[in-house]
């Protein structure tokens, strides 16, 4: 689902029987160490360097319920675009050491969550361009329609 650049680590878990057939792929200059779904991978977080980046990518099939009730978003995450210079968002534990942009939103019938880490407040041009192209090189699961 992700590319895996030139030194970079990749790594995927999925449950495709569940009815949200879940996906987490990610990608990173860095070794991961934290089980899938952590959402923050607090471990990996903890260990990041200055110059290091991390791409997470999360997705999933909303259930009929959450349709039916509106709790889906309907707004298109994709193309996600990073700006180096938007100030980083917080994120669960955040203490503002990392820099982190996230996207939420809907791909087809899917919902995607996407998070950027860079491991210092404010991400270089480097660390902003190699984050973008992961996500530029993003490829989405191809599923059966929804029943």
């Amino acid at each position: 689902m992700l590319p895996t650049p030139s030194g970079w680590k990749t790594g995927a878990s999925s449950d495709p029987g569940t009815p949200a057939e879940e996906t987490f792929t990610w990608s990173a200059t860095l070794s991961y160490r934290d089980a899938p779904f952590s959402a923050p991978p607090q471990t990996t977080l903890n260990g990041m360097s200055p110059d290091d980046v991390l791409v997470e990518v999360f997705l999933w099939r909303p259930s009929p319920k959450d349709v039916q009730e509106g709790n889906v978003s309907q707004t298109p995450a994709l193309p996600f675009t990073l700006d180096g210079a938007a100030a980083g968002q917080d994120h669960p534990g955040g203490d503002g050491s990392r820099w982190f942009q996230r996207r939420l939103g809907a791909v087809g019938q899917r919902q995607i969550d996407i998070w950027v880490f860079a491991g210092r407040p404010h991400p270089t041009t480097q660390q902003v361009a190699a984050a973008q192209s992961v996500l530029d090189g993003m490829e989405l699961p191809t599923w059966p329609p929804a029943p």
